[in-house]
């Protein structure tokens, strides 16, 4: 069994359409976000723990009840969960590769989970040799998505940006920790197992990407990986949140790289307010903005009230996964 592949990132960003493509791939299986990394540390285990026989059990029901980890569990063929029942002792390895499950054929093997970005030292600890591939996405361009995605508005063009701006202030700050959190995951590892791709560069020339990451991964480009069509017979398509990957199954989009200019105008001002300084260092263009004094009245008067709050609210979510 060679060293696993993790995709991560932050959501909106083109994790899923990376996995899936990837996965088309003949020598390459990746579950679609099992969750099992973040479950078990939330759970209170370590990677050295060795959890005794009477508690295993309970741990998986524990598992079960733990966010998108839960999902994953209930995919999995009842053997396949009863399997973790064992009369000696199993280690954090031993039940993270019986719950994903690890293939014995000799393929590249791993998983998309979005939280993995904060448990590197876990996987590091688990597997020395793992390979890592960040995607990152313009983060006005994801909160877009996210807007869209969460039934904030009935398609990108009917957007009102005044009910939005803490929804879309909190997830900027999330996508600043994501990046932040791989920035410095990507120092601890250093380049030759860490590859990050942009979203952008990957709609616009998805083979130069995807020959990095054969590289990375030590295996030969395949023209298969390209076929859209076969992306239609994806896991996620099987999964309850089908419904937010549509554009999976289709071939490549670049308009989506822009897309960002279907958001608001206030709320493009919003992000490069919150975030502008990471966005340069990225690389991702500042938009010329101008804003009416009501607007500029209205964001600012909204900002002081409601930003103590989104910002004690993001510090939580993020310290949930550095537990």
């Amino acid at each position: 069994m060679g060293q696993p592949l993790f995709i991560v990132g932050y959501g909106r960003s083109g994790t899923t359409l990376l996995r899936s493509v990837l996965e088309q791939h003949s020598a390459v299986r990746l579950i679609n976000e099992p969750e099992l990394i973040f479950a078990l540390r939330n759970a209170g285990y370590r990677t050295e723990d060795l959890v005794a026989p009477e508690k295993l059990r309970t741990l998986v029901l524990q598992l079960s009840k733990i966010g998108l980890c839960k999902n994953h569990l209930h995919s999995l063929p009842a053997e396949i969960v009863n399997s973790t029942c064992s009369a000696t002792p199993l280690s954090f390895r031993e039940i993270y590769e019986k719950l994903l499950p690890v293939p014995s054929v000799n393929v590249v093997w791993g998983e998309k989970s979005l939280n993995n970005i904060f448990f590197v030292q876990e996987i590091l600890d688990m597997y020395p040799g793992a390979r890592f591939v960040e995607i990152v996405r313009d983060p006005r361009s994801v909160c877009l998505s996210y807007l869209v995605k969460r039934k904030k508005a009935d398609s990108e063009s009917s957007i009102r940006w005044f009910k939005c701006l803490g929804f879309t202030a909190e997830h900027l700050l999330l996508w600043r920790e994501w990046i932040r959190a791989g920035q410095s995951a990507k120092k601890q590892t250093g380049d030759s197992r860490w590859l990050t791709v942009s979203y952008e560069c990957f709609l616009n020339d998805p083979r130069s990407t995807l020959d990095s990451i054969c590289n990375l991964v030590g295996i030969s480009f395949e023209p298969s990986m390209l076929d859209h069509e076969q992306r239609g017979n994806d896991q996620v398509f099987s999964s309850r949140g089908a419904f937010a990957h549509q554009n999976i199954k289709r071939p490549f989009d670049v308009s989506r790289i822009s897309a960002y200019k279907k958001l608001p105008v206030p709320l493009l001002a919003l992000a490069e307010r919150l975030v502008g300084n990471l966005m340069d260092d990225l690389g991702y263009e500042r938009e010329t903005i101008k804003l009416s004094f009501l607007q500029i009245f209205f964001v600012n008067t909204a900002l002081g009230i409601i930003m103590p709050g989104i910002r004690k609210k993001v510090s939580g979510k993020v310290s949930k996964r550095l537990i």
